[in-house]
């Protein structure tokens, strides 16, 4: 998100890069696609947090999400309790997405 900002805003400021003519076309990710995904790895995010902290509530957390991981951490170690496959499965989706798009974006 932040490299679409930073674009929009100083677009007109920025300094022409040498083209260099390899015979590789670059690889455009739409902006939309982007912000898109992006929005899907946040909603990812809230639903983890949102089950890592039903998780630490299960081991005796009163304190709120000041301690949501001290607790969390104490269920983990109970065979049974993770945060859903699913879970996994979007953070995953995630870093693999992050890596994808490091590796377009600042070629």
């Amino acid at each position: 998100m932040g490299e679409i900002l930073i674009s929009a805003a100083f677009e007109k400021h920025a300094v022409p890069k040498r083209k260099q003519n390899r015979g590789i076309s670059r690889i455009e990710i739409p902006q939309t696609i982007v912000i898109v995904i992006v929005l899907g790895m946040v909603a990812g995010l809230a639903v983890m947090i949102k089950q890592t902290y039903e998780i630490s509530l299960l081991a005796g957390n009163t304190n709120g999400l000041a301690s949501m991981l001290e607790y969390a951490r104490k269920m983990y170690i109970i065979p049974g309790y993770t945060i859903g496959k699913a879970s996994i499965h979007i953070s995953l989706l995630g870093k693999a997405f992050s890596a994808v798009f490091f590796i377009f974006l600042y070629q």
